[in-house]
């Protein structure tokens, strides 16, 4: 929840772990329908929305919810929390490993034939497909993306990723982002959060924040790969072989 909530204030809401009501109000929770809720249902569901509602006390570890009706879900983090709690406990007797939890990745040491990989899949619904290789040295990735899980409605595609500010799926052309980082918990958040945000927004974000990601976008017919800085310099093996040169 701590991280949940520091991720909440870097992306200034598009991260937010009490969007639940909307996920399931769009048929993305557990019961599962093709239909769109009305303006006035969005605008009534937004008024139990908001990571601020929620009181963290890490000294009792306690959380209080300010509002009754409020409605917590950490899917969006809590693989990558999963992978890091595997990986403390496998890093107690073993040094070469990798774990992966629903997609969520990390990587110490080596494999029996050189440097971990994992491949990051083409967005292509109905396929799968591997876009890119990605060489893992002693770090996480993360990726999160609407191509797999949606319904059409009226013609439209309907994600589900929901934009917390909104109330309503997102509608860019932001396919997928891939985000790599010491901690998978935050790779994990932050791959969420740039899927909110979009190919411009979400980009601008990560650079500002030097995140290493990878965003795939749409672009008519085609796929348009837009790395950060700090992407590329993983990439070309400069600064960048262990999270304590700059994946923090």
């Amino acid at each position: 929840f701590r991280l949940a909530f520091e991720t909440s204030e870097a992306t200034e809401g598009a991260f937010d772990v009490t969007v639940g009501p909307l996920v399931n109000a769009w048929g993305f929770g557990p019961e599962i329908h093709v239909e769109s809720p009305s303006d006035d249902e969005v605008a009534m569901l937004l008024e139990r929305i908001g990571y601020q509602k929620l009181e963290l006390n890490e000294e009792n570890s306690t959380i209080r919810k300010l509002q009754p009706d409020l409605y917590c879900d950490l899917s969006a983090i809590a693989k990558g929390y999963a992978v890091d709690e595997l990986a403390e406990l496998i890093e107690q007797s073993e040094k070469d490993f990798f774990v992966e939890v629903g997609g969520e990745i990390r990587a110490s040491g080596e494999s029996p034939d050189g440097p971990w990989e994992a491949g990051i899949e083409k967005p292509v619904p109905g396929e799968r497909l591997v876009h890119r290789i990605v060489p893992l040295y002693n770090i996480s990735l993360a990726t999160s993306g609407g191509y797999r899980n949606f319904y059409e409605l009226d013609g439209k595609r309907v994600s589900h990723t929901i934009d917390p500010r909104t109330g309503r799926p997102v509608q860019h052309a932001l396919a997928s982002v891939s985000v790599l980082h010491s901690s998978c918990t935050i790779a994990d958040a932050y791959a969420t959060a740039f899927t909110v945000l979009g190919p411009d927004e979400g980009y601008a974000l990560a650079e500002k924040l030097g995140m290493a990601a990878l965003f795939l976008v749409h672009t008519g017919d085609a796929i348009e790969e837009r790395m950060t800085s700090a992407f590329e310099r993983y990439l070309a093996g400069h600064d960048a072989l262990t999270p304590a040169k700059g994946y923090n």
